[in-house]
């Protein structure tokens, strides 16, 4: 349950969200709320214009998180790892479905939020893509990977569907002991694979695909020192 509220520019406190009713909006903005992770309860709202990207750059408060969502039915939006809406962060949410950024619920494992973009469609936010914009297909929705960096530390990500994804600038890195697929949002787990790759062109294979039916690849044989990743590429086969 959501239990506090701060709202950026605005004098407004309000005690609980959990009693708050959907609003339909009367502007071109979206109220977006960002769970911080401070202490498991904190959650900061802002608005956001429909159609511009809204970079946290600046705002402190809402450059670390654990999740996001909206109250607005008539809205999707996006969360971004970078300031300039490149690199999606999490799932699309909505008034019915939020975005998980990470497992966690503290701020020690919140992960960086670069921006935000809201539309009045899902279709607004378009076709989700990798670091370097380099889509290889044409379903969308995302894959929640799970990375080993080495034996003492798990990594979480959201993963675009049929784009090439930089591992270097997310919360994965550069370097891991093993890659699992834990779930898929707008795909049935079942036909994702997903292959991590040493180069950001996605060239040169890492290991094997992980998929759901495998329980993951092996990226580093003799699992002491981490192979270097820069790229992965999460595909369907439907």
């Amino acid at each position: 349950m959501k239990t506090a509220s701060i709202f950026i520019g605005s004098t407004s406190l309000l005690a609980s969200l959990a009693v708050a009713a959907p609003t339909r909006r009367s502007t071109n903005t979206i109220q977006v709320f960002l769970e911080t992770g401070n202490g498991g309860d904190e959650t900061r709202g802002f608005p956001v214009t429909l159609d511009q990207v809204f970079s946290t750059a600046g705002n402190r408060g809402l450059s670390q998180g654990v999740s996001a969502f909206i109250r607005d039915p008539t809205a999707t939006c996006q969360a971004f790892t970078d300031n300039a809406a490149t690199i999606p962060l999490g799932n699309p949410f909505t008034s019915e479905m939020e975005a998980s950024f990470t497992d966690a619920s503290n701020t020690e494992d919140a992960v960086p939020v670069g921006a935000f973009l809201c539309s009045a469609s899902a279709e607004g936010l378009g076709q989700p893509q990798g670091g370097n914009g380099a889509p290889t297909g044409t379903a969308q929705g995302t894959a929640r990977v799970q990375v080993e960096v080495d034996i003492e530390t798990f990594v979480q990500s959201e993963v675009p569907l049929n784009s090439v994804f930089l591992t270097a600038q997310s919360i994965i890195g550069d370097s891991a002991l093993e890659l699992l697929l834990t779930r898929a949002t707008g795909a049935d787990v079942n036909d994702v694979s997903c292959q991590a790759f040493a180069d950001a062109q996605a060239t040169s294979p890492v290991g094997g695909p992980a998929t759901a039916q495998n329980g993951g690849a092996v990226l580093s044989a003799d699992r002491t020192s981490p192979a270097t990743i820069n790229a992965i590429v999460c595909s369907t086969s439907a």
